[in-house]
């Protein structure tokens, strides 16, 4: 499970802050900028959010996710319903998640989704599967830092 874990936190950590960088726009909500210079400022702005993001992913939402399904097993063990388990940790996953409000439970309604996705898709994770997740964020991390010196 740890190293679903941490594939789940690699994925989330590359997607989160690129989403976090258009939900939340840097001019405001009524200003009226051409899309190429949102987009450009919105991937600038994603370096910092995926600078202070990734290790409250990687520790917090990690542990948590881990206490999440933890918890689900023991409370639906004896449960008859196959999607009780998930039900419960997705709920517990934004319970978790909404500690720091909306824009910390977007990462954990995330996180469930790419914990799950990986659950579902990859019959065996191996340490060497997880090590290629755990590269994706220093790539993708590594391409917005190029695209947001494209604008100077």
């Amino acid at each position: 499970m740890i190293k679903r874990k941490i594939s789940a936190a690699a994925l989330t950590m590359s997607m989160y802050p690129i989403i976090l960088g258009f939900i939340l726009n840097p001019y405001g909500e009524k200003s009226f900028t051409p899309f190429s210079l949102f987009f450009l400022d919105s991937i600038s702005y994603s370096v910092t959010y995926w600078i202070f993001s990734s290790p409250i992913i990687l520790l917090y939402g990690g542990f948590t996710s881990w206490i999440s399904d933890w918890i689900s097993l023991k409370v639906t063990s004896k449960w008859k319903r196959n999607n009780a388990f998930h039900l419960f940790s997705f709920v517990l996953h934004l319970l978790f998640g909404s500690v720091l409000g909306k824009i910390s439970l977007i990462a954990a309604f995330l996180f469930f989704v790419m914990d799950r996705l990986i659950e579902w898709k990859v019959k065996k994770i191996t340490w060497l599967k997880t090590l290629l997740f755990s590269l994706v964020p220093i790539l993708v991390f590594l391409i917005v830092l190029f695209l947001s010196r494209l604008k100077g």
